[in-house]
């Protein structure tokens, strides 16, 4: 988790929140660019459809990247 918030060791201590692309490049070279897509809502339906009508909040916090 700490490789995945602050990224690479040689990186500056705030965490820029992008050790979670290096961590999937590193495991998945040929894929690295997979990480950042998404799906389309009529790919979806299902989940399209509970969103929509289901969904009470868009503002959701942890305390903790778990």
């Amino acid at each position: 988790m700490t490789a995945q918030v602050f990224g690479p060791p040689e990186s500056v201590p705030t965490p820029a929140m992008l050790g979670f692309l290096v961590n999937y490049q590193d495991r998945n070279p040929p894929d690295a660019d997979q990480i950042m897509q998404t799906y389309s809502p009529s790919q979806v339906p299902v989940l399209t459809a509970l969103a929509r009508n289901y969904a009470v909040s868009d503002a959701w916090f942890c305390s903790v990247p778990s």
